[in-house]
Protein backbone atom coordinates (compact mmCIF):
# COMPACT_ATOMS: atom_id res chain seq x y z
CA UNK A 1 0.00 0.00 0.00
CA UNK A 2 1.11 3.53 -0.68
CA UNK A 3 2.50 5.73 2.13
CA UNK A 4 0.19 8.70 1.63
CA UNK A 5 -1.83 10.61 4.24
CA UNK A 6 -5.05 8.60 4.42
CA UNK A 7 -7.20 11.72 4.77
CA UNK A 8 -5.93 13.46 1.65
CA UNK A 9 -7.75 13.10 -1.65
CA UNK A 10 -5.71 11.07 -4.11
CA UNK A 11 -4.17 12.64 -7.18
CA UNK A 12 -4.13 10.93 -10.58
CA UNK A 13 -0.49 9.83 -10.29
CA UNK A 14 -1.05 8.43 -6.79
CA UNK A 15 -4.04 6.36 -7.97
CA UNK A 16 -2.04 5.05 -10.93
CA UNK A 17 0.85 4.08 -8.65
CA UNK A 18 -1.49 2.07 -6.43
CA UNK A 19 -3.52 0.42 -9.20
CA UNK A 20 -0.50 -0.45 -11.36
CA UNK A 21 0.43 -3.07 -8.75
CA UNK A 22 -2.79 -5.00 -9.35
CA UNK A 23 -3.19 -7.83 -11.86
CA UNK A 24 -5.85 -7.60 -14.57
CA UNK A 25 -8.09 -9.99 -12.61
CA UNK A 26 -7.69 -8.01 -9.38
CA UNK A 27 -8.37 -4.74 -11.19
CA UNK A 28 -11.53 -6.16 -12.72
CA UNK A 29 -12.90 -7.34 -9.36
CA UNK A 30 -12.00 -3.98 -7.79
CA UNK A 31 -14.34 -2.35 -10.30
CA UNK A 32 -16.98 -5.03 -9.72
CA UNK A 33 -16.85 -4.40 -5.96
CA UNK A 34 -17.45 -0.71 -6.67
CA UNK A 35 -20.45 -1.71 -8.79
CA UNK A 36 -21.84 -3.86 -5.95
CA UNK A 37 -21.63 -0.83 -3.70
CA UNK A 38 -23.89 1.11 -6.08
CA UNK A 39 -21.17 3.23 -7.65
CA UNK A 40 -22.10 4.16 -11.22
CA UNK A 41 -19.25 2.51 -13.11
CA UNK A 42 -18.81 0.44 -16.27
CA UNK A 43 -17.34 -2.96 -15.36
CA UNK A 44 -14.04 -3.32 -17.20
CA UNK A 45 -10.30 -3.25 -16.50
CA UNK A 46 -9.38 -0.11 -18.46
CA UNK A 47 -6.84 1.54 -16.17
CA UNK A 48 -7.28 5.16 -17.34
CA UNK A 49 -11.06 4.91 -17.05
CA UNK A 50 -10.84 3.53 -13.50
CA UNK A 51 -8.32 6.17 -12.39
CA UNK A 52 -10.52 8.98 -13.70
CA UNK A 53 -13.56 7.46 -11.99
CA UNK A 54 -11.82 7.16 -8.62
CA UNK A 55 -10.48 10.70 -8.91
CA UNK A 56 -13.99 11.97 -9.65
CA UNK A 57 -15.21 10.19 -6.48
CA UNK A 58 -12.52 12.14 -4.54
CA UNK A 59 -11.38 9.08 -2.62
CA UNK A 60 -8.54 9.14 -0.13
CA UNK A 61 -5.94 6.41 0.32
CA UNK A 62 -7.88 4.62 3.05
CA UNK A 63 -11.01 4.31 0.91
CA UNK A 64 -9.12 2.92 -2.08
CA UNK A 65 -7.03 0.54 0.03
CA UNK A 66 -10.17 -0.93 1.60
CA UNK A 67 -11.39 -1.90 -1.87
CA UNK A 68 -7.98 -3.23 -2.89
CA UNK A 69 -7.72 -5.42 0.23
CA UNK A 70 -11.14 -6.84 -0.60
CA UNK A 71 -10.29 -7.73 -4.20
CA UNK A 72 -6.87 -9.18 -3.23
CA UNK A 73 -8.62 -11.50 -0.77
CA UNK A 74 -11.02 -12.69 -3.49
CA UNK A 75 -8.61 -13.14 -6.41
CA UNK A 76 -6.16 -15.98 -5.82
CA UNK A 77 -2.79 -16.09 -7.58
CA UNK A 78 -2.45 -17.20 -11.21
CA UNK A 79 -0.35 -20.23 -10.24
CA UNK A 80 -3.42 -21.83 -8.67
CA UNK A 81 -5.66 -21.47 -11.71
CA UNK A 82 -3.31 -21.90 -14.70
CA UNK A 83 -4.52 -25.51 -15.16
CA UNK A 84 -8.05 -24.27 -16.01
CA UNK A 85 -7.08 -20.97 -17.61
CA UNK A 86 -5.00 -22.65 -20.32
CA UNK A 87 -7.11 -25.77 -20.91
CA UNK A 88 -10.68 -25.49 -22.24
CA UNK A 89 -11.47 -29.10 -21.37
CA UNK A 90 -10.46 -28.56 -17.73
CA UNK A 91 -12.32 -25.22 -17.65
CA UNK A 92 -15.59 -26.82 -18.80
CA UNK A 93 -15.19 -29.57 -16.20
CA UNK A 94 -14.40 -27.03 -13.45
CA UNK A 95 -17.48 -24.99 -14.33
CA UNK A 96 -19.61 -28.06 -13.60
CA UNK A 97 -17.65 -28.99 -10.48
CA UNK A 98 -18.08 -25.48 -9.12
CA UNK A 99 -21.82 -25.53 -9.84
CA UNK A 100 -22.02 -28.90 -8.10
CA UNK A 101 -20.68 -27.18 -4.96
CA UNK A 102 -23.04 -24.21 -5.25
CA UNK A 103 -24.18 -24.81 -1.65
CA UNK A 104 -20.77 -23.50 -0.54
CA UNK A 105 -21.38 -20.04 -1.97
CA UNK A 106 -22.07 -17.23 0.44
CA UNK A 107 -22.94 -14.93 -2.45
CA UNK A 108 -24.43 -16.29 -5.66
CA UNK A 109 -22.44 -16.61 -8.86
CA UNK A 110 -22.43 -13.67 -11.24
CA UNK A 111 -22.03 -13.51 -15.01
CA UNK A 112 -19.63 -10.71 -15.79
CA UNK A 113 -18.85 -11.28 -19.47
CA UNK A 114 -20.72 -12.45 -22.55
CA UNK A 115 -18.46 -15.40 -23.42
CA UNK A 116 -17.63 -18.49 -21.38
CA UNK A 117 -13.83 -18.37 -21.38
CA UNK A 118 -13.76 -14.77 -20.12
CA UNK A 119 -16.64 -15.21 -17.72
CA UNK A 120 -16.11 -18.45 -15.80
CA UNK A 121 -12.87 -17.37 -14.10
CA UNK A 122 -13.99 -13.80 -13.36
CA UNK A 123 -17.18 -15.22 -11.88
CA UNK A 124 -15.11 -17.41 -9.56
CA UNK A 125 -13.03 -14.37 -8.59
CA UNK A 126 -16.18 -12.42 -7.75
CA UNK A 127 -17.83 -15.04 -5.55
CA UNK A 128 -17.43 -15.73 -1.84
CA UNK A 129 -17.03 -19.33 -0.70
CA UNK A 130 -18.07 -20.54 2.72
CA UNK A 131 -15.77 -22.42 5.07
CA UNK A 132 -16.68 -25.85 6.46
CA UNK A 133 -18.44 -24.53 9.55
CA UNK A 134 -20.25 -21.81 7.60
CA UNK A 135 -21.37 -24.39 5.04
CA UNK A 136 -22.68 -26.63 7.81
CA UNK A 137 -24.53 -23.68 9.35
CA UNK A 138 -26.03 -22.79 5.97
CA UNK A 139 -27.22 -26.36 5.34
CA UNK A 140 -28.71 -26.49 8.84
CA UNK A 141 -30.48 -23.18 8.27
CA UNK A 142 -31.86 -24.46 4.94
CA UNK A 143 -33.22 -27.51 6.76
CA UNK A 144 -34.83 -25.27 9.38
CA UNK A 145 -36.48 -23.24 6.64
CA UNK A 146 -37.85 -26.43 5.07
CA UNK A 147 -39.25 -27.61 8.40
CA UNK A 148 -40.66 -24.15 9.06
CA UNK A 149 -42.40 -24.12 5.68
CA UNK A 150 -43.99 -27.50 6.40
CA UNK A 151 -45.17 -26.35 9.83
CA UNK A 152 -46.63 -23.15 8.41
CA UNK A 153 -48.47 -25.25 5.85
CA UNK A 154 -50.01 -27.08 8.83
CA UNK A 155 -50.89 -23.74 10.48
CA UNK A 156 -48.35 -24.34 13.24
CA UNK A 157 -45.94 -21.49 13.87
CA UNK A 158 -42.82 -22.35 15.89
CA UNK A 159 -40.41 -19.88 17.36
CA UNK A 160 -38.67 -18.02 14.56
CA UNK A 161 -35.09 -19.31 14.05
CA UNK A 162 -32.28 -16.76 14.27
CA UNK A 163 -31.40 -15.03 11.02
CA UNK A 164 -28.01 -16.09 9.62
CA UNK A 165 -25.32 -13.45 9.57
CA UNK A 166 -24.41 -11.99 6.23
CA UNK A 167 -21.75 -14.17 4.66
CA UNK A 168 -20.14 -11.06 3.29
CA UNK A 169 -19.62 -9.66 6.79
CA UNK A 170 -18.73 -13.05 8.26
CA UNK A 171 -15.94 -13.78 5.79
CA UNK A 172 -12.59 -12.70 7.12
CA UNK A 173 -10.59 -11.33 4.20
CA UNK A 174 -7.49 -13.46 4.73
CA UNK A 175 -9.67 -16.54 5.37
CA UNK A 176 -11.54 -16.03 2.11
CA UNK A 177 -8.26 -16.26 0.18
CA UNK A 178 -7.33 -19.50 1.94
CA UNK A 179 -10.80 -20.99 1.42
CA UNK A 180 -10.59 -20.32 -2.32
CA UNK A 181 -7.07 -21.74 -2.60
CA UNK A 182 -8.12 -24.89 -0.73
CA UNK A 183 -11.16 -25.23 -3.00
CA UNK A 184 -9.17 -24.87 -6.22
CA UNK A 185 -6.47 -27.31 -5.04
CA UNK A 186 -9.15 -29.85 -4.12
CA UNK A 187 -10.81 -29.37 -7.53
CA UNK A 188 -7.49 -29.85 -9.33
CA UNK A 189 -6.78 -33.08 -7.44
CA UNK A 190 -10.23 -34.44 -8.26
CA UNK A 191 -9.92 -33.45 -11.93
CA UNK A 192 -6.65 -35.29 -12.44
CA UNK A 193 -8.04 -38.25 -10.55
CA UNK A 194 -11.29 -38.47 -12.55
CA UNK A 195 -10.35 -37.21 -16.02
CA UNK A 196 -10.37 -39.94 -18.66
CA UNK A 197 -6.99 -41.15 -19.87
CA UNK A 198 -5.62 -40.63 -23.38
CA UNK A 199 -5.70 -44.40 -23.83
CA UNK A 200 -9.42 -44.62 -23.02
CA UNK A 201 -10.23 -41.75 -25.40
CA UNK A 202 -7.87 -42.80 -28.20
CA UNK A 203 -10.83 -43.83 -30.38
CA UNK A 204 -12.11 -40.22 -30.40
CA UNK A 205 -10.60 -38.06 -33.14
CA UNK A 206 -10.83 -34.29 -32.63
CA UNK A 207 -10.44 -33.79 -36.41
CA UNK A 208 -13.32 -36.11 -37.32
CA UNK A 209 -16.26 -33.71 -37.40
CA UNK A 210 -18.76 -36.47 -38.15
CA UNK A 211 -17.65 -38.46 -35.11
CA UNK A 212 -17.56 -35.45 -32.77
CA UNK A 213 -21.04 -34.34 -33.91
CA UNK A 214 -22.26 -37.86 -33.19
CA UNK A 215 -20.61 -37.80 -29.72
CA UNK A 216 -22.26 -34.47 -28.89
CA UNK A 217 -25.69 -35.82 -29.85
CA UNK A 218 -25.06 -39.12 -28.05
CA UNK A 219 -24.17 -37.42 -24.74
CA UNK A 220 -26.97 -34.87 -25.05
CA UNK A 221 -29.57 -37.60 -25.61
CA UNK A 222 -28.44 -39.21 -22.33
CA UNK A 223 -28.45 -35.87 -20.48
CA UNK A 224 -24.71 -36.23 -19.96
CA UNK A 225 -23.43 -33.33 -22.07
CA UNK A 226 -21.90 -30.40 -20.20
CA UNK A 227 -23.34 -27.14 -21.52
CA UNK A 228 -21.78 -24.30 -19.51
CA UNK A 229 -23.46 -20.91 -19.36
CA UNK A 230 -22.33 -18.76 -22.32
CA UNK A 231 -20.31 -21.60 -23.90
CA UNK A 232 -20.68 -21.86 -27.68
CA UNK A 233 -18.22 -24.13 -29.50
CA UNK A 234 -16.84 -22.50 -32.64
CA UNK A 235 -14.97 -25.49 -34.10
CA UNK A 236 -14.63 -29.27 -33.83
CA UNK A 237 -11.69 -28.99 -31.42
CA UNK A 238 -13.82 -27.08 -28.91
CA UNK A 239 -16.62 -29.61 -29.38
CA UNK A 240 -14.05 -32.34 -28.71
CA UNK A 241 -13.03 -30.61 -25.47
CA UNK A 242 -16.71 -30.39 -24.51
CA UNK A 243 -17.16 -34.13 -25.13
CA UNK A 244 -14.03 -35.06 -23.15
CA UNK A 245 -14.99 -32.76 -20.26
CA UNK A 246 -18.43 -34.37 -20.15
CA UNK A 247 -16.85 -37.81 -19.91
CA UNK A 248 -14.45 -36.51 -17.25
CA UNK A 249 -17.46 -35.35 -15.23
CA UNK A 250 -19.32 -38.65 -15.58
CA UNK A 251 -19.33 -39.39 -11.84
CA UNK A 252 -20.90 -35.96 -11.15
CA UNK A 253 -23.40 -36.06 -14.02
CA UNK A 254 -24.45 -39.65 -13.31
CA UNK A 255 -25.99 -38.51 -10.02
CA UNK A 256 -28.51 -36.40 -11.97
CA UNK A 257 -29.87 -39.34 -13.93
CA UNK A 258 -33.09 -41.12 -13.05
CA UNK A 259 -32.56 -44.04 -10.71
CA UNK A 260 -33.96 -46.54 -13.22
CA UNK A 261 -31.41 -45.52 -15.86
CA UNK A 262 -29.00 -48.39 -16.48
CA UNK A 263 -26.10 -45.95 -16.95
CA UNK A 264 -25.95 -45.21 -13.22
CA UNK A 265 -24.65 -48.76 -12.68
CA UNK A 266 -21.59 -48.04 -14.86
CA UNK A 267 -18.28 -46.53 -13.86
CA UNK A 268 -16.51 -44.10 -16.19
CA UNK A 269 -14.52 -46.83 -17.96
CA UNK A 270 -17.68 -48.88 -18.50
CA UNK A 271 -19.48 -45.85 -19.94
CA UNK A 272 -16.60 -45.07 -22.32
CA UNK A 273 -16.66 -48.68 -23.58
CA UNK A 274 -20.42 -48.44 -24.10
CA UNK A 275 -20.08 -45.16 -26.00
CA UNK A 276 -17.21 -46.49 -28.12
CA UNK A 277 -19.16 -49.61 -29.06
CA UNK A 278 -22.15 -47.46 -30.05
CA UNK A 279 -19.91 -45.44 -32.38
CA UNK A 280 -18.44 -48.56 -33.99
CA UNK A 281 -21.96 -49.87 -34.59
CA UNK A 282 -22.93 -46.59 -36.32
CA UNK A 283 -19.75 -46.73 -38.38
CA UNK A 284 -20.34 -50.37 -39.30
CA UNK A 285 -23.93 -49.69 -40.38
CA UNK A 286 -22.75 -46.78 -42.51
CA UNK A 287 -20.22 -48.97 -44.34
CA UNK A 288 -22.80 -51.71 -44.85
CA UNK A 289 -25.24 -49.16 -46.23
CA UNK A 290 -22.69 -47.90 -48.79
CA UNK A 291 -21.88 -51.42 -49.93
CA UNK A 292 -25.57 -52.21 -50.23
CA UNK A 293 -26.13 -49.08 -52.32
CA UNK A 294 -23.28 -49.99 -54.68
CA UNK A 295 -24.78 -53.45 -55.19
CA UNK A 296 -28.20 -52.01 -55.92
CA UNK A 297 -26.87 -49.59 -58.55
CA UNK A 298 -24.45 -51.90 -60.38
CA UNK A 299 -24.34 -55.51 -61.46
CA UNK A 300 -21.30 -57.67 -60.61
CA UNK A 301 -19.45 -56.83 -63.83
CA UNK A 302 -19.57 -53.08 -63.24
CA UNK A 303 -18.90 -53.49 -59.52
CA UNK A 304 -15.56 -55.07 -60.47
CA UNK A 305 -14.82 -52.27 -62.95
CA UNK A 306 -15.68 -49.65 -60.31
CA UNK A 307 -13.45 -51.35 -57.76
CA UNK A 308 -10.56 -51.37 -60.25
CA UNK A 309 -10.97 -47.64 -60.91
CA UNK A 310 -11.16 -46.89 -57.18
CA UNK A 311 -7.98 -48.86 -56.53
CA UNK A 312 -6.27 -47.00 -59.34
CA UNK A 313 -7.16 -43.58 -57.87
CA UNK A 314 -6.78 -44.67 -54.24
CA UNK A 315 -10.30 -43.67 -53.18
CA UNK A 316 -13.49 -45.45 -52.09
CA UNK A 317 -16.40 -45.96 -54.48
CA UNK A 318 -18.51 -43.17 -52.99
CA UNK A 319 -15.73 -40.57 -53.36
CA UNK A 320 -14.97 -41.70 -56.93
CA UNK A 321 -18.60 -41.57 -58.05
CA UNK A 322 -19.14 -38.14 -56.48
CA UNK A 323 -16.08 -36.79 -58.29
CA UNK A 324 -17.23 -38.30 -61.57
CA UNK A 325 -20.68 -36.73 -61.22
CA UNK A 326 -19.19 -33.30 -60.34
CA UNK A 327 -16.88 -33.44 -63.40
CA UNK A 328 -19.78 -34.27 -65.73
CA UNK A 329 -21.91 -31.46 -64.28
CA UNK A 330 -19.12 -28.95 -65.00
CA UNK A 331 -19.24 -29.93 -68.68
CA UNK A 332 -22.97 -29.08 -68.99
Amino acid sequence: MMDVNSNLKLEYKDIRTILSKLTSRQLYILVYEMHLNNIDIVINDNLDYIINKIQALEWNTLQLNNYIEECISLVIEDRYIDWIEKDLRAAIWFDKYWSYHRYRMGIERFSLYTDFESDFLRSFDACRLLGKQETANKLMNDQRKLILAKLIFRDVLPEKPPEPKSSRNADNKSRQNKIKIDFIISAKSRYFLESASKKDLKWLDSKNEQQIDWAINYLEALNLLLKPHLFIASNSRECYDQVCASIDAFSILRNNLKRNNEIITLDQKGFIDRMKNSWYQVKSRSKASKKSLDKQLLDKTYQKKLLKLCDSYGVDSSTYLKGLIDDELKKL
